[in-house]
């Protein structure tokens, strides 16, 4: 039972078509809160009609908010969510200006035209919550203007201020979330270029560690070959061999460089030759400066040596 509820929600409220996590969900809470609405709005108007004298006429204001939420339930499930957010904003004013045109004396309906604020603040990017709260202050005035029992002082006057004083802290809210969205968004994508850019060095240590082995595999023939070849060298041949193996060597210290940078190789502290390391790293980066910039590296007359990794 409580997998096949789980499975009815799910169908009910599950919107298509939205890719951003942050979105689907505003918009299934949308689609759960226009769906309770429905319901609710529903089963009060013929409530309302049985125990409310004289509430016919204020009963169609309602059943026109309940076929707003519909849409607007209709719009939530799928990629124009938002304009199922802007008809939930604007249902609960427009029903409310309804009742308040044919009862002015409703002290409820004017201030039930703010929840349309708290909906388009909630569901609506900050300039069209703005619209929307501005849309619906002009709709209290024409209200006020059609109306003359709505033009009293004792009542207008503390409307009035409750919508100028509550709109703004709602719209700043708006912004002050949307700041927030905007935020969270820049980082999501920031983790996501740094992440494609950790799996790529991850790819180039990989490749670039196992061209090393093969590499240094063959430098090793070399060594070995040139150390026997010496020993049966004659003289005018044993300098060319020298340079053929101190090449290997060297070689095979650039080699040992890129393993280490690719962290395929255990690093132990010792006895390094700074001389000799800068040596190494700048056969490195004059490779990756290109043709067109020398590298010229100035050294001390004594060798530095220090014990690092």
């Amino acid at each position: 039972m409580p997998g096949s509820r789980q499975s009815i929600a799910h169908r009910l409220l599950e919107p298509h078509g939205i890719e951003e996590p942050g979105d689907r969900q505003t918009a299934r809470l949308l689609a759960g809160l226009t769906l309770c609405f429905v319901i609710l709005g529903t089963c009060s108007i013929p409530l309302e009609l049985a125990l409310v004298p004289r509430f016919t006429a204020q009963a169609i204001p309602q059943a026109i908010g309940v076929v707003l939420l519909l849409a607007a339930y209709a719009c939530a499930r799928g990629p124009h969510w938002r304009l199922g957010g802007a008809i939930l904003a604007a249902t609960p004013a427009l029903a409310a200006a309804g009742i308040l045109y044919l009862d002015p004396g409703d002290m409820v309906a004017p201030a039930f035209m703010l929840l349309g604020v708290v909906f388009a603040t909630f569901f609506l990017r900050v300039h069209q919550a703005a619209a929307m709260a501005v849309g619906i202050f002009v709709l209290l005035l024409v209200l006020m203007l059609l109306r003359a029992e709505l033009r009293d002082p004792a009542s207008s006057v503390p409307l009035i201020v409750l919508h100028a004083i509550a709109s703004p802290c709602l719209l700043w809210a708006a912004a002050h979330r949307d700041r927030i969205e905007r935020i969270r968004r820049d980082a999501l994508r920031d983790d996501e270029r740094t992440r494609a850019e950790r799996e790529r060095l991850e790819v180039i240590g990989r490749l670039a560690s196992g061209v090393a082995h093969d590499f240094n595999n063959l430098l090793s023939v070399v060594r070995v070959n040139s150390e026997v070849l010496l020993e049966s060298a004659a003289e005018r041949d044993r300098a060319m061999l020298e340079e053929l193996r101190t090449a290997a060597d060297r070689g095979a210290a650039l080699i040992q460089t890129l393993l280490s940078f690719a962290r395929k190789t255990p690093v132990e502290a010792c006895d390094v030759d700074l001389h000799l390391a800068v040596a190494r790293v700048g056969v490195l980066i004059s490779r990756l400066l290109g043709d067109g910039t020398t590298l010229r590296v100035q050294q001390s007359e004594t060798p530095p040596v220090v014990h690092a990794a």
